[in-house]
């Protein structure tokens, strides 16, 4: 069977490897150093994990050295107030005007939506809807919503404006009914908002604005929920949805992105890549968000979205002079500081988002000694050969169970890792706050490789994994050398 010849292959594959390599502890050394031990160095190592079941690689050819010392930071997320909206804007599109993001009517398209909820609370529409048989109590309910929506639009008709033009931003923040399609404040006392951050809610501030013809949104949104603490800003154009099929949005949205000049059919240069890169150094700049190291990659986005070629920006923040390294959000209840990037190859704004600011509230150690090269390299190395997918695989209980549901047999755990680096990781520490602890960190792509035996032969990807970017980090703290989880 083709799994038999998997297997085979494995196999093979596994011989050839321990030919090449010698033995697991051997492979699994990482190179010492040679002259100056601050400069940047390769590392390459191949290894299994104790129990044999976890295959690990390791290469950069640049991976960053350990310094002496790092300092040690507690932060605490940022709230983003009306006057740091005002500066990101200002950043991003300079002296353009921003207005009011509603979904206001004019006075003729709420006697339009008038006439057609009228019908909507009626038995024949609803059964239409709903199927002739449904219950009666099913009914009422969908009346009942349409009658609240219904009582909605004839109240706002009496204070709708004959024709609606925008409004300049107010710069003002509202909880995300405000927002809605049916929560518009036609009678100017909108009930929603809110010129503090009371604790517990999510509040919004929305615009929208244009920038070389290009019609954008402008989202700000402060979310102080007990169980999840955020805080964002995203920026995106505004694409104009003409429903079809998805094909055909596909090529509504192609052409659209060609009218606007956002369209490339070719993958970025690499010296497309390194402007993108200075670009977005200079709008973090811009907008008042302090400094950040950004990679650029090129991505294609032909057949899924229609929307071409793009450049994919990210960064991370850089606190000390030291990086903020990739971090997985899985538990957090608080999304990592993060700014990301879409670009055409010219350079021009497609999207942005920025998440989590944090500030420096205490350095709780100025200069903490740190762990050397030497010293991390066997510990590193020992608490990655005694991983086990239980201890590796984020949610492998519930993954488990699932794969065992449709009966998945896994015959390959791999963890490849292309970066080594120095820098922070955060790790909570009470009150909302967090440590930035210095770190070598080891970001890699986890791929979990099986198949369903009489359904699904040949080799599946079981893990869930967003795109081809990193879902693992081994983090190691650099003053104790002991694994941060």
């Amino acid at each position: 069977t083709d799994m038999k010849k998997y297997i085979s292959l494995l196999l093979c594959c596994a011989a050839l490897w321990l030919c090449a390599c010698g033995s697991q502890k051997r492979a699994a050394e990482i190179p010492a150093a040679v002259g100056d031990t601050k400069a940047a160095q390769a590392v390459n190592a191949e290894f299994t994990t104790d129990d044999g079941l976890i295959k690990i690689s390791i290469h950069d050819g640049n991976a960053d050295a350990i310094p002496a010392a790092i300092p040690v930071l507690r932060v605490r997320p940022k709230i983003i107030t009306s006057d740091m909206a005002r500066q990101k804007a200002k950043g991003l599109f300079g002296e353009a005007e921003l207005y009011e993001y509603s979904e206001e009517l004019s006075k003729a398209e709420i006697a339009d939506m008038i006439a057609v909820y009228e019908y909507a609370v009626t038995d024949e529409s609803i059964k239409a809807d709903h199927g002739e048989d449904a219950p009666q109590s099913w009914i009422e309910s969908v009346r009942d919503a349409r009658l609240a929506i219904l009582e909605y639009y004839r109240n706002a008709y009496a204070n709708a404006r004959e024709e609606v033009t925008p409004r300049a931003c107010e710069w003002k923040f509202y909880p995300m009914e405000h927002y809605a399609v049916h929560g518009f404040d036609y009678a100017g006392s909108d009930p929603y908002y809110t010129d503090a951050f009371p604790a517990g809610i999510s509040v919004d501030l929305r615009a929208v604005t244009e920038l070389g013809g290009v019609p954008y949104e402008f989202w700000v949104n402060n979310n102080e929920r007990e169980d999840f603490c955020s805080h964002s800003l995203s920026v995106f154009v505004l694409t104009p949805d003409s429903g079809g099929t998805a094909e055909e949005r596909r090529a509504q949205t192609r052409e659209w992105y060609m009218s606007m000049g956002l369209y490339s059919d070719a993958a970025a240069d690499k010296s497309a890549l390194e402007a993108a890169c200075a670009k977005a150094v200079a709008l973090a700049n811009e907008m008042g968000l302090g400094e950040w190291r950004f990679n650029a990659a090129a991505a294609d986005r032909t057949d899924t979205t229609g929307e071409g070629w793009q450049i994919d920006v990210t960064g991370r923040p850089v606190y000390e002079g030291y990086p903020v390294n990739w971090q997985s959000t899985a538990g957090q209840d608080c999304s990592p500081e993060s700014l990301t990037i879409r670009m055409t190859n010219s350079g021009a704004l497609i999207d942005l988002q920025y998440t989590s600011p944090m500030e420096i509230v205490e350095v709780t150690e100025q200069t903490a000694a740190l762990k050397t090269r030497e010293d991390m390299e066997p510990l590193a190395i020992q608490a990655m050969q005694e991983l086990s997918c239980e201890t590796l695989i984020p949610g492998y209980a519930s993954e488990r169970e699932y794969w065992d549901a449709i009966g998945a047999v896994i015959t390959e755990v791999r963890l490849d890792i292309n970066s080594v680096c120095v820098g922070y990781i955060r790790v909570p520490c009470g009150g909302g706050d967090f440590l930035l602890v210095p770190s070598l960190s080891f970001p890699g792509k986890l791929s979990v490789t099986g198949s369903i035996p009489g359904v699904h032969e040949s080799p599946m990807e079981l893990h869930d994994r967003d795109g081809d970017g990193y879902n693992v980090s081994l983090d190691f703290d650099l003053r104790y050398g002991g694994r941060i989880e």
